[in-house]
């Protein structure tokens, strides 16, 4: 094929080349939303309450006072996250990943989750993104000009 429609190049792990770019790409794209699940979590404690061994995702609804439907929505992105497994339907372990979010485990990762998916941090991330892009100014320094856009007289 020629003309940049060679799509099957493989790389040394005999994987499409574009499928890797778009793989990457893609979790670029749902990173947000992986934050956000993992946040919720986080301030949620879900991770300390599933604990060593296995909770409901009703269970942990009641426990928490949530809509039980939302939760099971949650824990399932958690496990699409590989953070906790289903292994019957509705019933949830944390996984090796997970387990880092617990606050009893050793070398826990909890607080640094919480810190940095914090409403408060995102939204400094958010404003720092949506910022207008300023372009620089040509004028020489020195030049500035008045109020009302007149240059100073020399």
């Amino acid at each position: 094929m020629t003309g940049g429609q060679d799509q099957e190049t493989r790389t040394s792990e005999d994987a499409p080349v574009g499928w890797q770019a778009r793989g990457a790409l893609s979790r670029l794209v749902v990173g947000q939303m992986a934050t956000q699940a993992l946040g919720t979590a986080v301030r949620f404690d879900v991770f300390d309450r599933i604990g060593p061994g296995e909770l409901t995702a009703d269970a942990l609804a009641e426990s928490l006072g949530t809509h039980p439907q939302a939760t099971l929505r949650l824990l399932r992105a958690l496990a699409g996250l590989q953070l906790l497994s289903e292994t019957e339907p509705g019933l949830f372990r944390t996984s090796a990943a997970g387990d880092f979010l617990r606050t009893d485990t050793a070398g826990s990762m909890a607080a640094m989750a919480r810190m940095f998916t914090d409403p408060v941090m995102l939204r400094g991330w958010a404003r720092r993104a949506s910022a207008r892009a300023e372009p620089r100014s040509t004028r020489p320094r020195g030049s500035r000009r008045r109020r009302g856009g007149r240059p100073r007289k020399a």
